[in-house]
């Protein structure tokens, strides 16, 4: 059996609530596990946290050039005898770390054009010629804001075709998470006789802004992650109203609303409605209603804790996870 090096996390999706000039920042807690499976010689034990942006055209469509940044550096030492190295047991050994985390670093973001990234990595370097033992972990950070103040208003658009009907469009609520279905209520008020709606198109798109410093703003472009269209004959009669669903993608082929001073990405859903006369004559409309996508942990930040639990006292992080080891900064 070989020895065993790992890094263990309290939470590997940090959440700092608000604004950053709001916001109390957040911490980031765990242990780095090393589990020898023999007498080892060691000369160091240390882990280091980062964090990062990456902006680069070379993925992108988007000619922004290419940037690097150090975002925050920080390492921990918890073996340090290079002179003489230090013989360990086989056996297990737990060295924990905590570190505060200011509110004005910006979220974890990827995106076609870079990323904003953070990473936790451990080494424990051997003697001799022996291989060193690593571990990496990735750690998402999160900012997320109120979906109360979402949730108060509604998206719509109203317009006027052509004095041949007046229009809304309307959904039923600002933030969504990937995966769920924004269902799109469309009014119309006809101004003469025979009208049908002949086709329907919705779409998403994702609107990404670059700030390069020294060289600017760059951007939005826009990128469609998902389009939909149904072909219908739907008669227009006095107050009509249909509503239309339109499934969010997954994760994996987008990125959630954030902002931050290098990377801003928006989304907005389109329409397209074509109508016609009784003549065949067409009318169409083409508008787009902003809309916010955001990680399914907003709602357990914003949602009030139930009474059953509310009076339940949680062990500490140090009875739960570490109880026997000290905090290392």
């Amino acid at each position: 059996m070989s020895s065993r090096f790992t890094i263990l996390v309290l939470e590997d999706n940090l959440v700092m609530l608000g604004a950053a000039e709001e916001s109390a920042g957040c911490v980031l807690r765990g242990c780095l596990m090393l589990d020898l499976s023999e007498t080892t010689k060691l000369k160091t034990v240390r882990l280091s946290f980062e964090g990062k942006v990456k902006l680069s055209s070379h993925k992108s469509s988007c000619d922004i050039g290419s940037h690097q940044e150090l975002l925050i550096s920080h390492a921990w030492t918890f073996l340090d005898t290079a002179d003489k190295p230090t013989k360990l047991a086989a056996g297990k050994y737990k060295y924990n770390f905590e570190l505060p985390l200011k509110s004005e670093l910006p979220p974890s973001m990827q995106v076609e054009g870079g990323a904003i990234e953070y990473k936790l990595k451990g080494v424990a370097e051997k003697a001799g010629l022996f291989g060193n033992l690593t571990a990496e972990k990735k750690i998402h950070i999160h900012r997320l804001f109120s979906l109360w103040s979402f949730s108060q208003t509604h998206a719509s658009s109203k317009g006027t075709c052509k004095d041949r009907f007046d229009y809304e469009l309307t959904i039923s609520k600002n933030f969504f998470h990937p995966k769920e279905s924004i269902d799109i209520t469309v009014s119309i008020d006809p101004l003469i006789t025979g009208l049908r709606v002949k086709n329907v198109c919705w779409g998403i798109v994702q609107n990404t802004s670059y700030h390069v410093p020294s060289k600017g703003d760059f951007g939005p472009w826009g990128k469609v992650i998902t389009r939909v269209s149904h072909k219908t004959q739907v008669p227009v009669g006095d107050d009509f109203q249909k509503t239309w669903s339109l499934a969010i993608p997954d994760k994996k082929i987008m990125s959630y609303d954030g902002q931050s001073s290098f990377i801003k990405v928006e989304h907005r859903i389109t329409a397209k409605i074509e109508i016609l006369d009784a003549y065949g004559a067409r009318s169409k409309i083409r508008t787009s209603l902003p809309v916010v996508i955001v990680p399914e942990l907003s709602s357990q930040y914003n949602a009030p804790p139930r009474y059953s639990r509310a009076a339940i006292t949680l062990p500490s992080y140090m009875e739960a996870m570490l109880p026997d080891c000290e905090r290392a900064y």
